[in-house]
């Protein structure tokens, strides 16, 4: 219909009428502008249904009921660009939102983009009684444009004009053969092939092969190890199985682990779920060869239509390289199953500079050959770079069982040596130092990044580290390191005004770095991989919901997926994604210990005598037994019962540090409304009444007490400081912890007369200056509330609460004797932490 061609690759249109119950499909056929999509649509409408004559009102004619569909521009920048996608401007696909109508009349020819249309396989929708189209794979619609004449500067570091990458194939061992039921061995890249009938083994090819991992693995990385390179690991998952001291050697080296599928098989032609699986399967072999999930992906050759969005849902791979189009990484936009889309970096590969052409009848014959070729290839990209001042990357592809030979072997020395005398001109790295690059210097289309991280030896993540307790700990591990480096991982809403102020000199110095996600969408963690990589040695769980009673009732469902699926994913993300990591901490809470009837009698002193998390005790005769049900806990407390559960379980399942650590009450500077934490403590309310007081120059205030008596005691609190230096000292010991659960608090639980004296000394003197609040009056207080903080903020009907007299802390106590005699830690004493806190609040208030 007179379309640009471009728009027609990989687009077909056919038009035949259909009968009424289209009508029914096009109702399901909702419309939105998605960049991947592109369907042409020609008509015949005698009766000029779709020309306009016709319900005017929606501006298209489209039949009302069906919803109007949107519409833009056949132009050639319609089909996503793999460098740039098209910039929003007139008449143009700019995201989401109402286009202009372009809609040809005499032609009848529309572009419309489709949510829904996101099918890698031919699919064929009716429109309305006049239009069949045909939607063909437009995720990988040809672009044969890429960067044009003017690609982006790569900055590759120290000003290289080059970035040189050594990919070692590792394949041996998972070729096709006839003992792995296949109908015949495979003689790929070998040096002869094979005339063996199907169902016969062919030795000599399995022999060759054998070769590569016996022999020319080892003289492949021994020749590279002597010019100081660490090459990319190319891996197929069973090789590694079956070559038990390659893994152990690679698991302990720098090497970056690029999966190369399952076996050495072609994916070409694979069908979806066969793939899906095979690339689950793959990454599950690798984690249990190599200890780490692989940070790219390159299939045997050529891809399916599939891969890459496979990859994607899968998730935890940084990049792929099935591609073999340009010289510089480049981003694709990839369209989930779920209708998501995400950000992908793709990092092509060659089959030209390549030992394959070693193989029968192909180019090479010598290591001369070799070494020229590479030289060559090398040497053009350096002058070119230098001229055009745009900077490229290289790859040179190695088989053992090619140039691991030693009338070949010399070829790679002697373009080594070639390399090392070029000096600075030349970057050798890792495929992974490529991406991480990248992604930070050249993040995707309308990505805003902050200043990437400076390179650390430590770098912690923390999940909702913008809150009031866990910024501290943030604050805390910068300063207490200089060559430290962070990312806190939390809501946007929460990073704000006070958490800046806190922070904000570590970011302009390029030691930390903020991420908005939810930590309960696995898609996050994947745009969190993407963003700032997984490199990090530590990581802190902190990121919960505190909500008030009546909040729970509102979100119960909300605070199990944050609370206890966001440990889960955080853990699992870490234990695959993490090659350096060294400990995780889960930060639990005290809110345990107030389960009645959850925490065996046994753990008088629960860090200090065992490391298993509470224990229901359990019944004769558990199905008769009343007493066998599971106490009542809220779901704050459920929550982080799992928790420590799972992390108890994770654990002892890989062998990972991990550990949970429980905080008492906490307060401190920060402490404040963030949408996540609404419920404040005693300490809080009676601070935040005495300043009210002063600003006014009223006298003393009156405290209010739940309890009857000035010597009952309420719940261990502790300041925020100490805990953050609690934290820290466990990341930062050396050793890894002797127990998986430690308390971090004040170790006993103060009466109200200390709290109260600490805050104001002398004040307890006077005759009004307690009032004593029964329990129902407290309750009666948190009924009215609307959920949007504790009673105290309205009523001022508690400040400090007492607990019950069967309270397990009461019995046994916050024992925090292992924090002390394994790290060395102290807690603020009492009066002091609540004077400096008292200041801290005083001093914002003037400001």
């Amino acid at each position: 219909s007179g379309l640009p061609s471009p728009c027609l690759a990989g687009l077909r249109c056919a038009t035949r009428r259909v009968g009424p119950e289209a009508v029914y499909q096009a109702a399901y056929f909702r419309l939105y502008v998605v960049p991947r999509v592109t369907i042409s649509c020609s008509r015949v409408d005698p009766e000029g249904l779709f020309s306009g004559r016709q319900n005017r009102s929606n501006g298209l004619g489209w039949p009302s009921s069906l919803g109007v569909p949107w519409r833009c521009r056949c132009r050639s920048s319609s089909l996503a660009s793999h460098a740039h996608p098209p910039q929003p401007s007139s008449g143009a696909v700019s995201g989401r939102g109402e286009l202009p109508d372009s809609n040809n009349s005499k032609t009848g020819t529309h572009c419309i983009r489709s949510k829904l249309l996101q099918h890698t396989q031919p699919r064929v929708l009716t429109l309305y009684s006049l239009w069949t189209v045909t939607v063909l794979d437009t995720q990988h619609a040809r672009d044969v444009t890429g960067y044009g004449p003017d690609p982006p500067d790569a900055k590759w570091p120290g000003g290289a004009l080059v970035a040189l990458n050594f990919v070692l194939n590792v394949e041996e061992g998972s070729e096709p053969s006839v003992p792995d039921g296949d109908s015949n061995s495979s003689a790929g890249l070998c040096e002869c092939g094979s005339d063996a009938p199907d169902g016969v083994r062919d030795l000599a090819a399995e022999g060759m092969f054998a070769y590569g991992a016996r022999c020319g693995v080892w003289r492949v990385l021994r020749t590279l190890a002597q010019f100081g390179v660490d090459p990319t690991i190319f891996a197929c998952a069973l090789a590694l199985e079956r070559n038990p001291a390659l893994a152990n050697f690679l698991r302990e080296g720098r090497s970056d682990i690029c999966c190369h599928g399952w076996r050495w098989e072609d994916h070409i032609a694979m069908d979806e779920s066969t793939e899906r699986d095979r690339i689950a399967k793959a990454v599950k072999s690798l984690h249990k060869t190599v200890g780490s999930h692989p940070t790219g992906w390159y299939c045997r050759t050529a891809p399916s239509i599939n891969t890459r969005r496979l990859l994607v849902e899968h998730g935890g791979f940084v990049y792929d390289s099935d591609a073999y189009d340009d010289d510089l990484p480049y981003w694709r936009e990839i369209s989930g199953s779920d209708g998501s889309t995400v950000w992908h970096l793709v990092v092509p590969y060659t089959l030209t500079n390549n030992d394959s052409k070693f193989a029968p009848g192909r180019a090479f014959s010598t290591a001369d050959d070799f070494f020229t070729f590479m030289r060559d290839a090398l040497q053009a990209l350096v002058d070119e770079a230098a001229v055009t001042g745009r900077p490229k990357m290289m790859s040179v592809g190695l088989h053992p069982r090619l140039i691991g030979h030693p009338a070949r072997i010399a070829g790679l020395s002697r373009f080594l040596t070639y390399v090392q005398g070029l000096g600075n001109t030349v970057w050798t790295c890792r495929r992974i130092d490529i991406a991480e690059h990248w992604r930070n210097l050249h993040p995707p289309p309308g990505v805003i990044t902050m200043q990437p991280l400076v390179p650390s030896p430590r770098r912690l993540l923390v999940t909702g580290g913008a809150g009031f307790v866990l910024s501290h700990v943030v604050d805390r591990w910068l300063d207490s390191d200089p060559q430290a480096t962070a990312v806190i991982f939390d809501q946007g809403r929460a990073w704000d005004h006070s958490v800046r102020a806190l922070l904000g000199r570590h970011i302009k110095t390029g030691r930390l770095g903020f991420f908005d996600g939810d930590v309960a969408r696995a898609q996050a963690w994947d745009r969190l991989t993407h963003r700032y990589g997984s490199d990090f040695t530590h990581v802190v769980v902190g990121a919960a919901i505190t909500p008030t009673p009546i909040e729970e009732e509102r979100l119960a469902a909300k605070i199990i997926e944050v609370n206890y699926r966001g440990v889960l994913l955080c853990l699992e993300w870490a234990r695959r994604h993490c090659p350096r990591l060294a400990r995780v901490i889960h930060v639990s809470s005290d809110a345990v210990l107030g389960v009645n009837g959850l925490v065996s009698q046994r753990l008088v002193s629960v860090a200090a005598e065992t490391t298993r998390v509470p224990e229901l005790p359990i019944p004769t005769h558990p199905i008769a037994c009343a007493d066998a049900a599971v106490p009542e806990m809220s779901m704050y407390a459920l929550a982080k019962v799992a928790g420590e559960a799972s992390v108890r379980r994770w654990r002892e399942l890989f062998g990972m540090d991990v550990l949970s650590v429980r905080f008492s009450d906490v307060y401190g500077a920060l402490d404040r409304d963030t949408g996540s934490r609404n419920r404040h403590n005693g300490p809080y309310w009676l601070c935040q009444k005495v300043l009210r007081i002063a600003e006014s120059g009223g006298k003393a205030p009156r405290i209010s007490i739940a309890g009857t008596s000035l010597d009952e005691r309420g719940w261990d609190i502790i300041d925020a400081p100490s805990v953050a230096r609690a934290v820290v000292a466990i990341l930062q010991h050396q050793h890894r912890p002797r127990l998986g659960l430690y308390h971090i608090g004040l170790g006993r639980t103060p009466t109200h007369r200390e709290v109260v004296d600490a805050v104001l000394p002398g004040h307890i003197s006077r005759d009004d200056a307690v009032a004593f609040v029964t329990e129902t009056a407290v309750a009666d207080a948190s009924s009215k509330k609307d959920g949007s903080s504790s009673p105290a903020a309205v009523t001022g009907a508690v400040d400090l609460a007492s607990l019950s007299s069967d309270h397990w802390l009461l019995r046994h106590g916050f024992d925090v004797e292992p924090m002390k005699e394994e790290f060395g830690w102290e807690p603020t004493p009492l009066e002091a932490a609540l004077q400096q806190y008292l200041y801290h609040l005083k001093g914002e208030s003037s400001s």
